[in-house]
């Protein structure tokens, strides 16, 4: 038997099934990525089955939500205790329409929140900038001067600057998941308030 270790501030008792709490974005991403290798290559040896409480791949999801909450934990990403609960899933028809109702039809004002140091943007912010390509994606510390680091500094929240956290590097904390109908991901920042 291999030995178990608990991680200090990670919940091994939640019942994300019954408290409603959505799996980490990377377990049904890589659940998912084994589903279709389980049928390609291995004729469905596993035959993983999600979307009901006792399926093996529900239950494989929520071993990889545990094993994402500690390197989460000890990775400094999450707070000991936190949840994923603010991680969330939405078809870009759903984006687009939330963005609208919270900020109108001018896309240029929409605001997105950085998951790393807090601060807020508008789309105009990025375009002023000259990377409206990163839109809610990366923060615009990284092309602005008076940007922090975000390992050092952008855990701090609230210092009013943004930081130089990029969506695409080592720790992928954008919150939201934006799905495409072509059924491309992309990872966004959430909406400020």
């Amino acid at each position: 038997m291999i030995e178990f270790k608990r991680i200090p501030g990670v919940d091994y008792e939640i019942d994300r099934w019954s408290e409603g709490i959505p799996h980490h974005p990377e377990s049904e991403k890589l659940v998912r990525r084994l589903m279709a290798i389980d049928w390609e290559c291995f004729r469905g040896h596993f035959d993983w089955k999600v979307g009901g409480d006792g399926d093996n791949g529900e239950t494989l999801m929520f071993e990889l939500d545990i094993f994402f909450d500690e390197r989460d934990v000890q990775s400094g990403v999450r707070a000991p205790g936190g949840k994923m609960s603010d991680f969330r899933t939405l078809t870009h028809a759903e984006w687009m329409a939330e963005g609208t109702r919270r900020f109108g039809p001018d896309y240029d004002k929409w605001r997105f929140v950085c998951p790393v140091c807090g601060f807020v943007a508008s789309v105009q912010d990025w375009k002023d900038v000259g990377h409206p390509d990163a839109v809610a994606f990366s923060c615009i510390g990284r092309w602005r001067k008076d940007g922090i680091d975000a390992l050092t500094d952008g855990l701090h929240k609230g210092m009013g600057r943004p930081c130089n956290y990029a969506g695409g590097g080592l720790f992928k904390l954008n919150p939201v998941t934006v799905v495409f109908d072509d059924g491309i991901e992309h990872r966004a920042f959430e909406f400020a308030d």
